[in-house]
C-alpha cells in the first residue's frame, strides 16, 4: 500500500505525466481520466500533444467527489506527427446510463445493448509528413499526405460477474462495430487505413470481449459495413 501523501493527486498526477513522457508515444489512449483540464491537457500540451475527450456524464466519480470530478477517456497525440480530422462518440448524448434493454428512440431493434458502446472515443489522423519537407528548402517536392490512422479508446463495464462478462462483450462488439463504420464514413480508402484499439476492457483474456475487438475489426468487416451502410438520399 502507498503512503496518503503518495495517493495524493498532485503526486499522482505528475508521476502519470512522467510516465507518459519517457514512453515518448505518438499516440496516447487514456481510460479514467477526471483530470483531463487540470492536469493532462495543460501537461501533455507543454510536451507537444493535442487531445481529444469525451467526458463520461454518469461518471461514478461524482459521488466520490460531491460532484465535482467526473471521468472520461482521452485521446493525445503529437501534434507535429499527427492531424485530427475527425472524431465519432458512439451513443452519445443519451437521457440514461444504461441503454441495454431499449432503444431511446422507439427503435425496438436498436435495444438489448445494441447502442452501448462503453465510453468510446474514435478518431481519424492523417499523417504528417516531416516539416523539413514541407517548409523546407524542398517543399515543391511535397505531395498532400494521404496516410490516414484511426485510433479508438475505451472503456468496459467493469462487474467480475456472468452479466458483467455479457454485457462487456455487447460494448465489444458495438465498439468494433462504431469503429468500422466511422472507418467506412470517413476514411479515403478504408481498407488501406490502420486502425488502433486500445482501452481498460476489464476483461480476463479468455473472455469473448477480447476476441470480439481482435477479430471484427477486420478489412473483411470494413468491406461489409461499407457495403451495409444506408444510402443517402440525393439533394433535390
Amino acid at each position: 500500500s502507498l503512503a496518503p501523501s503518495q495517493l495524493a493527486w498532485v503526486t499522482r498526477g505528475a508521476a502519470l505525466v512522467r510516465a507518459i513522457a519517457a514512453e515518448d508515444a505518438d499516440v496516447v489512449c487514456l481510460q479514467e481520466v477526471d483530470h483531463y483540464h487540470d492536469t493532462f491537457r495543460p501537461a501533455l500540451g507543454a510536451l507537444g500533444y493535442e487531445g481529444c475527450y469525451r467526458e463520461d456524464e454518469w461518471s461514478p466519480c461524482r459521488k466520490l467527489s460531491g460532484g465535482v470530478l467526473r471521468d472520461g477517456v482521452a485521446i493525445f497525440y503529437k501534434r507535429e506527427k499527427l492531424e485530427l480530422c475527425g472524431m465519432h462518440v458512439p451513443c452519445t448524448p443519451r437521457v440514461a446510463k444504461d441503454v441495454d434493454t431499449a432503444a431511446e428512440d422507439g427503435d425496438s431493434s436498436a435495444g438489448n445493448g445494441d447502442r452501448d458502446a462503453g465510453k468510446c472515443l474514435i478518431a481519424r489522423f492523417r499523417v504528417l509528413p516531416s516539416r523539413t519537407l514541407t517548409h523546407g528548402a524542398r517543399w515543391n517536392e511535397h505531395v498532400c499526405a494521404m496516410e490516414e490512422v484511426v485510433v479508438a479508446t475505451v472503456h468496459l463495464d467493469s462487474a467480475k460477474t456472468p452479466l458483467g462478462v455479457e454485457k462487456r462483450q455487447r460494448q465489444a462488439r458495438r465498439c468494433a462495430r462504431a469503429v468500422r463504420e466511422f472507418c467506412a464514413f470517413s476514411c479515403s480508402n478504408p481498407r488501406a487505413t490502420a486502425v488502433i484499439v486500445a482501452g481498460d476492457l476489464n476483461a480476463a483474456p479468455h473472455e469473448p470481449a477480447l476476441a470480439m475487438l481482435k477479430h471484427s475489426i477486420t478489412d473483411d468487416a470494413a468491406q461489409a459495413a461499407r457495403c451495409n451502410l444506408p444510402e443517402l438520399p440525393e439533394l433535390p
